[in-house]
């Protein structure tokens, strides 16, 4: 990323025979250090630091490695997540500058702004600092909440959903056209998540216990139906194994795991309960 300055990469996407970085760069950057103290003022330690003006920029990939160019971003929205269409463009989910609101933006391919999406019901609709603002039924502030979201991309689309919370599932289309659809949930649970996957929607549910911190939540995976937003069946995986898996392909849960110190392919069948 040699146009990029200084890069730190904060989310990426896969999109067809490419991948996107949503990168944070520094121009006119110069090297300094924080001294780090203890309680009583004394000097302990020294830590790099990197001083400059922050961009945000969209690096482009093969899925080969080789780079293809940065986009510098000029938006009105800090960006968190990020999404790109085959056809061209991308979603920019984040938090806008002005009012502190999460919103979703669309880009065109130079990643220019082109206009803000609305959606149905969801938080980007309330004010700051809304009692809306809530993970698994607990109020917590925009910038947590807005971490949650979730890009994945479907054959015909993009779906966009919030973990943890209570809005519906958006399917956004290239030229920001939007669909909702509101999941029919077992009483007391929340989605947590989606699974990447060629076909069906798999969401990931968990128990909203209202004595335990969200991130502690239990979750499940489902097979979801796009059409109705009824539960269709429950996966059953080894927790073991849950938090390796990466996607659903050709019928096969994929993922990557460790075993004594080494990275290595897991591949699973779907099979019927015993």
């Amino acid at each position: 990323m040699n146009d990029i300055p200084e890069p730190r990469v904060q989310n990426y996407f896969v999109s067809g025979a490419e991948v996107f970085l949503l990168v944070k760069g520094t121009e006119n950057a110069s090297k300094g250090k924080v001294v780090l103290k203890n309680e009583q003022g004394e000097a302990i330690g020294e830590l790099p630091r990197i001083k400059g003006e922050i961009r945000d920029y969209i690096a482009r990939f093969s899925k080969d490695g080789s780079y293809k160019g940065g986009l510098k971003l000029d938006l009105p929205v800090e960006p968190i997540q990020l999404a790109a269409f085959p056809e061209g463009g991308f979603l920019i989910a984040g938090i806008d500058k002005n009012n502190k609101v999460p919103k979703v933006v669309l880009l065109d391919d130079s990643g220019q702004l082109q206009k803000f999406i609305d959606l149905p019901k969801d938080i980007s609709n309330k004010p700051a600092y809304s009692e809306d603002y809530a993970l698994a039924g607990k109020s917590q502030p925009v910038d947590v909440v807005s971490l949650f979201a979730q890009f994945i991309g479907v054959k015909d689309g993009i779906l966009f959903a919030r973990g943890f919370g209570a809005s519906p599932i958006y399917k956004i289309g290239p030229g920001g056209e939007v669909e909702s659809l509101k999941l029919k949930l077992p009483k007391g649970m929340a989605m947590t998540g989606m699974l990447p996957s060629d076909g069906s929607w798999l969401i990931e549910l968990g128990n909203a216990d209202p004595g335990k911190p969200f991130y502690e939540l239990q979750s499940s995976l489902y097979e979801a139906d796009p059409d109705s937003g009824a539960l269709l069946r429950r996966f059953s995986v080894k927790n073991s194994a849950k938090e390796g898996i990466a996607c659903f392909h050709d019928g096969k849960f994929l993922g990557v795991g460790h075993v004594e110190g080494k990275l290595i392919l897991l591949r699973g069948e779907v099979l019927p309960a015993q």
